[in-house]
């Protein structure tokens, strides 16, 4: 299988959690419903970090990847991203400066090699997009932040799969 886009994602790290309902679920990208369709071309800029505030992505995805200027719908929480089985997204720093422990430990499994944003990023990608044919050292880390930032996702036991053929 070619490198799926899911690896590029991945490279640039991105994470995510679904904890429920409580402060650090919504700081780690849980819940379900969109925040708003705006078109492509506006951006609404991301609120200035509050102090040590834990950091909080939203989720931008192409209403049609092939089309970049049909506009995209902003998501609040990965829950919201998988439900409505988008493909097409980027993670929008809103607020925060501190990384929660979940996020600090993802960072920490890539060992450098991914970016909390990018962490935050690979977690909203569903389906075969999410789970990439693991060929080097830096995109098994880079799996094992994924895996640790979003452990809710719905297709993680599919990555979980792929690290380990990687290794044998």
């Amino acid at each position: 299988m070619a490198l799926s886009a899911a690896v590029l994602v991945l490279l640039g790290g991105t994470a995510c959690s679904t904890d429920g309902g409580d402060a650090r679920a919504s700081a780690d990208g849980g819940g379900d419903a969109p925040t708003a369709r705006t078109p492509s071309a506006a951006s609404t800029p991301a609120r200035p970090d509050a102090g040590t505030s834990p950091v909080i992505f939203r989720f931008r995805c192409l209403d049609d990847p092939a089309d970049p200027t049909a506009g995209a719908t902003v998501f609040a929480t990965y829950a919201a991203v998988w439900a409505a089985s988008e493909r097409s997204c980027t993670a929008e720093h809103v607020v925060g400066t501190v990384p929660s422990a979940q996020q600090q430990a993802a960072l920490d499994a890539t060992e450098g090699h991914s970016t909390l944003r990018g962490l935050a990023a690979a977690c909203a990608v569903t389906g075969d997009a999410f789970v990439p044919t693991i060929r080097t050292r830096s995109e098994e880390l880079t799996a094992e932040g994924v895996i640790r930032y979003c452990p809710g996702h719905p297709d993680i036991d599919r990555l979980r799969a792929a690290v380990a053929d990687s290794r044998r």
